[in-house]
């Protein structure tokens, strides 16, 4: 048997930028039943369907695509098999290098790896269970949906963002207590090891390790003296600085002995916006870490906020969301660009790395009615073609509701409601996604005016459980009340 279950998101307002027929959510799966035909490349199946799974997730949110399966092996031997069907999965070469001379000659260099097995020292579970092995393998239309739609850059700080679809990897967990001894697995010549397990030797157990250099984004000269930190960062609290160091004259730095945890690696230099790279995992306490980092001069963005008439919106709040560095790849900072129009609607953004933006105006009954996926040039040398910018505000409707039984009663189980836009959700269309409280209440602020759809489903879900369809029509400044009612559950002719 398979269980199926629903993750909903945190109980907050969303944009629902990927069209998808998961909506918001995350599936989760528990057993080894045999997987649905979903446009996973040729051979993925045979790996996915092994009899030693323990279950499956498929995510991200907003269009899914994702496998991942978790496994618990017999012994050696199991193991081993498992790996003579990985390495039959079929992919595309699809990273050719090429080497072009000055004659305009051009060599192909090695190919990235097609198959990954990848080698940790740590524990993993599932839901308590020992985890011995892990296989991931993306589907790529969803893929290509989610990181390469033309008109999408929302994604942009994803370090898949416009990416190939990442090999079909396996991670296997050699803690103390798993069955496979990795000096008899007999590994398939086509697979490509890292191995994440500590360096032979003394220093193999001294901490973590993070080397690199730093560069100017736009001329690839070296940032000397640039300051790299490894920070722990909290949403009750401030950064704490773990490690920290400063670059050489040729832009390099070395970071070792770093303590055990997870982290994200900020970037400070004269000159240059403040840039976060990334997290640092470094649950098992030994982990490496080289990388070379980019960074952007500063430059501002300007604007006014007017509303529906045209008048201006003071003391609202803007900020430069989902960034683009010079090189079309996503750039996030260490403190978000941000400004406070004045009295005249108008406002100035500082501190915005050269490349691009999105613009976010956010308050609790005001909806930015330009479009999310709009792209903003920031650059120091302005375009004739560039024009102000101007963003216009709209008020918000709220729903006010109740998820009650026949007798009156709120759900025993864990319910979410969702609402999505009439007709389903589109790019860049709105909706949201939460759960019910415990007296079957929940609330919905700052929706848009217009029509919508609002579903409430248990957490997990079986098929027929969600309720019937409401179609509603939210209107701007106004709150709808209602009440939802299980005992009419919606389901799906045959």
């Amino acid at each position: 048997m398979v269980e199926k279950r629903i993750i909903g998101l945190y109980a907050c307002l969303l944009l629902l930028v990927f069209a998808s027929t998961a909506g918001a959510l995350i599936e989760v799966h528990q057993g080894n039943e045999p997987i649905r035909e979903t446009g996973l490349p040729s051979g993925a199946k045979a790996v996915a369907d092994l009899p030693s799974r323990l279950g499956y997730q498929v995510g991200p949110p907003f269009g899914g695509g994702e496998y991942h399966f978790s496994y618990q092996c017999a012994d050696t031997d199991a193991f081993t098999r498992a790996l003579v069907l990985f390495s039959r999965i079929r992919v595309p070469r699809f990273t050719p290098r090429w080497l072009v001379s000055l004659t305009g000659q051009q060599n192909t260099l090695p190919d990235a790896p097609l198959r990954l097995l990848v080698i940790h020292d740590q524990a993993n579970k599932d839901n308590d269970k020992r985890v011995d092995w892990t296989f991931t393998v993306w589907c790529p239309e969803n893929y290509y949906s989610l990181f390469h739609g033309p008109k999408d850059s929302l994604s942009a700080d994803h370090p898949n963002f416009r990416q190939p679809v990442p090999p079909p990897r396996i991670d296997l967990y050699l803690a103390d207590d798993c069955p496979i001894q990795w000096d008899a697995v007999q590994v398939p010549a086509n697979l490509r090891i890292i191995d994440m397990r500590p360096m032979s030797g003394a220093d193999g157990k001294k901490g973590g390790h993070v080397s690199g250099a730093i560069y100017d984004m736009a001329t690839h000269q070296v940032i000397a003296q640039a300051e790299l930190r490894i920070v722990k960062t909290s949403r009750s609290g401030p950064t704490e600085t773990i490690a920290q160091g400063r670059t050489n004259e040729q832009g390099g730095f070395e970071l070792t002995g770093i303590a055990q945890g997870h982290y994200r690696v900020h970037v400070h230099a004269e000159g240059y916006v403040a840039r976060d790279w990334g997290r640092f995992d470094n649950r098992s306490g030994h982990a490496r870490l080289d990388t070379d980092i980019l960074l952007c001069r500063p430059v501002s963005l300007t604007g006014q906020i007017v509303d529906q008439d045209g008048s201006p919106a003071p003391g609202l709040k803007v900020s430069a969301r989902d960034l683009i560095g010079l090189d079309g790849r996503g750039y996030d900072c260490v403190d978000e660009p941000e400004a406070v129009t004045d009295a005249k609607g108008k406002f100035v953004i500082k501190a915005v790395p050269e490349g691009h933006a999105h613009l976010r105006c956010r308050a609790p009954s005001l909806h930015q009615e330009n479009s999310i996926f709009e792209l903003y040039r920031a650059s120091r040398r302005p375009w004739p073609q560039d024009q102000e910018i101007k963003l216009v505000v709209t008020g918000t409707g709220t729903i006010q509701g109740k998820v009650l039984d026949s007798a009156g009663k709120p759900p025993t189980r864990q319910f979410i409601v969702e609402l999505e836009p009439k007709g389903g959700s589109v790019p860049g269309s709105w909706g949201s996604s939460g759960q019910i409280k415990q007296d079957g209440s929940f609330e919905i602020k700052g929706i848009p005016p217009g029509e919508y759809t609002l579903v409430a489903q248990p957490n997990p879900m079986r098929e027929g459980e969600a309720t019937a369809p409401k179609a509603l029509v939210i209107t701007a400044g106004k709150t709808l009340e209602l009440t939802l009612r299980t005992d009419h559950a919606h389901r799906p002719k045959r």
